[in-house]
């Protein structure tokens, strides 16, 4: 079964294109630059615009999560020794703070993944234009 794919043949195209999850275009698939954008870096510039637009912040969300339980899993075992709470608090209060770091560690690399996205997003317009304005002929009247 080949993979879906997602012609960009104008920069406008690319206006929609978002990492966050309320804004994204579902089933897109691969997203692929028109032959219209001859440019040297295309390939380049195609790859960098997948990576970001296909990105889910997992990364950066295991990593959070990882942290919260160093965090959080010393702070419990503190709550536990200390102030003699109960065992079950002390694990609730370790894994739950270590959810809560993963869900904004997620939204991090999302928002992070979706301004990688926008700066690739802006480079491509840029370079779309100048290409596609050098590659018009001169008309001259008179």
């Amino acid at each position: 079964m080949k993979k879906k794919q997602f012609l960009i043949s104008h920069p406008t195209q690319l206006n929609s294109l978002s990492t966050l999850p309320l804004n994204r275009k579902r089933g897109i698939g691969t997203l692929i630059l028109s032959d219209s954008f001859n440019h040297p870096e295309r390939d380049g510039l195609q790859r960098e615009l997948n990576k970001s637009y296909n990105a889910c912040g997992c990364d950066e969300g295991a990593k959070a999560f990882l942290l919260g339980l160093i965090i959080f899993g010393t702070s419990s075992v503190y709550f536990y020794k200390v102030y003699n709470g109960s065992l079950l608090m002390s694990i609730a209060l370790c894994f739950g703070g270590a959810l809560i770091l993963s869900g904004i560690g997620k939204l991090y690399g999302l928002i992070k993944a979706n301004n990688q996205l926008k700066r690739t997003i802006i480079k491509i317009k840029t370079n779309w234009e100048v290409f596609s304005n050098s590659q018009k002929s001169n008309i001259i009247c008179g």
